[in-house]
């Protein structure tokens, strides 16, 4: 399926990223660990488009790979913008990456935005990609 064959692509990449934080896969238990940071990930897939004419199943599939990171109040911000930096050199516009004969090409990644939730400072990250299939 094209949407296992992305994810899989993009979320091996990110197991690939060190040092590892601590994450929060989609639809898997997770509890966070106390007063450390770590990260939550999400794939959106925002498109599905028809790329070919007549019979040509042909299809281009875009969207992002949102990691929310999460950092205990009052330590700063540091870890996290380290971790931002180094995330979208990691996951930088142009990089193609591939899992099962479907190869997927990023584009620019940036920040969300910043702001306190309950006890942790959060800062997303948007890595939008796309995909021929």
């Amino acid at each position: 399926m094209s949407v296992e064959k992305i994810r899989t692509a993009l979320l091996d990449h990110l197991v690939a990223y060190a040092p590892p934080w601590p994450t929060a896969w989609e639809n898997t238990a997770f509890r966070p660990p106390r007063g450390d940071a770590w990260q939550q990930v999400s794939l959106v897939i925002e498109a599905v488009e028809g790329r070919g004419f007549g019979d040509s199943d042909l299809k281009t599939w875009s969207g992002h790979l949102t990691i929310v990171l999460h950092a205990p109040l009052n330590r700063g911000t540091a870890s996290v913008d380290q971790r931002v930096d180094g995330l979208l050199q990691h996951f930088h516009r142009g990089r193609v990456l591939g899992s099962g004969g479907v190869f997927v090409t990023l584009d620019q990644g940036r920040p969300g935005d910043a702001k306190r939730v309950r006890d942790y400072w959060i800062q997303p990250v948007l890595l939008p990609w796309f995909a021929h299939i």
